[in-house]
């Protein structure tokens, strides 16, 4: 098994042990998808490391799942709730993380 194929595991098992969401993600263009999302509204956390005055949540979404960081004004809809992304505060092979108000 390669390194990819481990850290893609291990993505995995995260995402299965912590509650995770289903949710609809709608991009600018094209067809709205669901995936799973941890949505993370402690964002205190997050203060360090970017300006999270004004923000509502951090979402994150495996790249398996959505082969693209979320572009600014895209939208996750959780039970009723629309979080719309601010910006990208992380993104990679594995994950990708946006800012959400």
């Amino acid at each position: 098994m390669t390194l990819a194929e481990d850290l893609q595991r291990a993505i995995d098992a995260i995402y299965s042990a912590r509650n995770t969401e289903e949710c609809i993600y709608t991009p600018l263009t094209g067809d709205a998808k669901t995936v799973r999302a941890i949505i993370e509204h402690d964002l205190q956390q997050y203060g360090d490391v970017a300006d999270v005055s004004g923000k509502t949540a951090v979402i994150s979404v495996r790249a398996s799942e959505l082969g693209y960081g979320p572009r600014r004004n895209e939208t996750y809809t959780i039970g009723g709730k629309v979080y719309t992304v601010d910006s990208l505060l992380a993104s990679d092979e594995l994950e990708h993380r946006a800012l959400t108000v």
